[in-house]
């Protein structure tokens, strides 16, 4: 048992990592990663620095908090205090100034906190419903995709039970449900069609979920009337509101299972998440209600010993442990997943502040490795870039650019094979091109080169082809040991030109990033060719392995 999981695992790691294509399948265009931390920017900070932020950091957007000058921030929006409409008209004009390319999808923070609300203070929770659609329609206004609820109480206790309330256990219930029906209402007066980005929903409450009887925890737990309001939510949001259950618990996941069984219990019938919806809210929790997760850097920068720690992976990095967490986290989500940071800044880093250090200092590498999740083709543009400029490197493949052989035989340095059971087909180094690699009538071959190489190394590959025909070509790595026994044989990660962007009869490139699998010792590069008739041809040209340290 302990061998086929350990299997399953690499292969999970593998497809996710290794094969473009096969990646851009399973983290379709809508998974995005959202930034979130103690940097958290006003919309004056955005208008002066949106591009910056873009040009520097991986994200797909960012949650923000309105805070005119000498005005209330909607962080701190739960109280009585109202506000006026129009001293918030200053963020629109602030956003709108931004014309946001990479950030697509921007969140309003909206903290539940002071808190110091009675649930049947009607006058009071009128204010806050009004302050609350002033933050829908500063997003809708701006073009934002809506709003980030963030329900911890980080003073009152809001959504625990009070026995000395005045208010039975049923009753406060049922107000909750109300307050939660009138907050959704106060977003959708001005943006029907918000996303609404919970930092968590019922995932935070997943013990009373997993309960015969949900109100005995429910009842004397913090979040004991969340699920309630979050019923409220549901019974008003309009059908094409999306709420996001946000999950911050995946702070603490640390394996595959983890992040998936959470996903599962967030959308199942049978989930936790589930046995807490009101019953004839199911249908449309089901429709509207989608998987997210937190995650938490802070884990992977602090110190051994402290409480959020998280430390290396087995025979690899803590950097390697993040990449392997966060590649679960998207994986398991249906579309977000916000990450999380407290000690270290992505933008607003002074030269007076060195504790403040940006977050690539801190994690050297972190930028490529979330590109590399979210967008693996363009990551390795982008460090296939950076090396071009900072440091070129040495191509590791001998030969790699097919300026030695002889017409008719094999490039130098490489070899080749073909499937046994097939016509033999020509794989030979042509002078076309000033020297390529050609493949003709191959039905299934390759040409080879080998080279040591060691476990948790990551590397840089791209080589240029030309066909007149796009399916017939790939590029695969095979790992064998240190002694040259074939591993992982069914693992092997392939590589193939982009079909929405690739043109026949004209070079193409070919390009990703791999990391080294356990017990490997040898790399096998293979320029395949496959299923080709008597006319179609394939020429590989330019082929470079490089070793990436920073990755």
């Amino acid at each position: 048992m302990k061998s086929k999981r350990t299997g399953f695992l690499i292969l999970f790691w593998l497809s996710l990592t290794f094969s473009i294509q096969a990646q851009e399948n399973i983290l379709s265009p809508r998974k995005k990663l959202i930034e979130l931390g103690w940097d958290i920017p006003s919309t004056q900070f955005l208008k002066k620095n949106w591009e910056e932020m873009e040009a520097t950091t991986p994200f797909d957007g960012v949650i923000y908090h309105l805070n005119p000058p000498g005005k209330i921030s909607s962080q701190a929006i739960w109280d009585a205090r109202p506000w006026n409409k129009d001293d918030y008209a200053v963020c629109i004009d602030d956003l709108n100034s931004c014309h946001f390319k990479q950030f697509t999808d921007n969140f309003i923070r909206i903290n539940f906190s002071p808190a110091n609300i009675q649930w049947d203070d009607d006058a009071a929770w009128k204010i806050i419903m009004e302050k609350v659609s002033i933050c829908a329609w500063v997003s809708q206004a701006s073009g934002n995709k809506g709003v980030a609820p963030d329900f911890e109480s980080y003073g009152e206790t809001l959504f625990q039970y009070k026995t000395d309330s005045g208010l039975s256990w049923e009753e406060s219930k049922a107000l909750a449900f109300r307050r939660g029906s009138e907050f959704v209402q106060a977003i959708a007066s001005y943006q029907p069609n918000a996303v609404v980005l919970c930092l968590w929903m019922n995932s935070i409450n997943s013990a009373a979920g997993r309960s015969s009887n949900p109100d005995s925890i429910l009842s004397a737990s913090s979040y004991g009337l969340l699920p309630s309001f979050i019923n409220g939510m549901l019974s008003a949001a309009p059908d094409e509101m999306i709420l996001i259950d946000g999950c911050e618990n995946g702070y603490y996941y640390n394996s595959q299972e983890e992040y998936q069984r959470a996903a599962l219990n967030m959308l199942l019938w049978t989930g936790s998440a589930m046995k807490l919806v009101d019953p004839e809210l199911k249908q449309k929790y089901r429709r509207q209600v989608r998987a997210g997760f937190g995650f938490y850097l802070d884990m992977y920068s602090n110190p051994e010993g402290n409480i959020y720690y998280r430390g290396p992976k087995e025979g690899g990095t803590r950097m390697d442990r993040l990449s392997d967490n966060l590649s679960f986290a998207v994986n398991a989500s249906d579309e977000y997943v916000w990450i999380y940071g407290e000690k270290h800044r992505w933008w607003g880093v002074s030269e007076d502040a060195p504790e403040s250090l940006n977050w690539e200092v801190a994690l050297p590498g972190l930028n490529d490795i979330i590109w590399q999740i979210k967008n693996p083709k363009l990551a390795a543009q982008k460090i296939f870039e950076r090396m071009q400029k900072e440091n070129p490197g040495v191509n590791l493949l001998q030969n790699g650019h097919f300026k030695q052989g002889n017409e008719g035989e094999l490039p130098q340095n490489w070899g080749s094979w073909q499937i046994e059971n097939k016509p033999a087909g020509n794989l030979h180094w042509s002078q076309d091109h000033e020297g390529c690699a050609l493949a003709q009538k191959v039905s299934n071959g390759c040409f080879i080169q080998s080279l040591d190489v060691k476990e948790n190394e990551r590397y840089y590959f791209r080589v240029k082809v030309k066909t007149n025909r796009l399916s017939s070509v790939s590029v695969r790595l095979r790992w064998q040991t240190a002694d040259s026994k074939w591993i992982h044989e069914d693992l092997d990660p392939i590589f193939v030109v982009d079909s929405k962007t690739a043109s026949v009869n004209d070079f193409n490139i070919i390009e990703g990033l791999a990391v080294v699998p356990q017990g490997v010792g040898r790399i096998v590069v293979l320029l395949s060719a496959s299923g080709q008739s008597e006319n179609d041809f394939v020429l590989f040209d330019n082929a470079e392995l490089y070793r990436i340290d920073s990755f």
